[in-house]
């Protein structure tokens, strides 16, 4: 399945790119990812974060990289604080888009921990595989596995996922 959030620039494995009217140069969008990164690692976010995921807030987490995202995009000049909410939305997609525009270029890279950190990859089971055998837990957290449902001979839905 892969990454997917469009502030990873990621849907799956492919990338996540939108049209967009807004443009950055390179060293614009430099500087604005270095103030994200500044932003996101600062204390006060962390925090914030932290008790997004204690409260299960998984639409708040998103709203926090949203609001440190505009405040890099004005700091940095893409925007102006009184921009309009398109104007807004059409930066961040440029800015969502750059990790896209960029992917092989290893300074730009290096400067965001999405970007660092990703190691997604397309793994090579493919739809009528047979499913390794993987630990999983119950919905009333008992450990079992993935081949103890073999034997059922009925269809399995599994539903994964990550929030970090």
């Amino acid at each position: 399945m892969g990454m997917y959030h469009s502030t990873s620039g990621n849907c799956g494995f492919e990338p996540y790119e939108k049209p967009t009217r807004c443009t950055m140069d390179k060293q614009v969008l430099i500087q604005t990812l270095q103030l994200e990164e500044g932003l996101r690692n600062c204390q006060e976010t962390q925090d914030a974060y932290t008790q997004a995921l204690h409260n299960q807030d998984l639409l708040h987490l998103a709203t926090i990289t949203e609001r440190l995202q505009i405040r890099a995009l004005v700091q940095t000049g893409v925007i102006l604080p009184s921009s309009s909410s398109q104007d807004v939305k059409q930066a961040l997609i440029a800015l969502h888009n750059a990790r896209f525009q960029y992917a092989q270029d290893p300074t730009v890279n290096a400067i965001t921990v999405y970007q660092r950190q990703n190691r997604s990859r397309q793994g090579t089971l493919r739809l009528g595989d047979a499913a390794p055998d993987v630990p999983l837990f119950t919905t009333e957290d008992e450990p079992t596995s993935l081949a103890k449902y073999d034997s059922w001979n009925k269809p399995l839905v599994l539903i994964v996922g990550s929030a970090s």
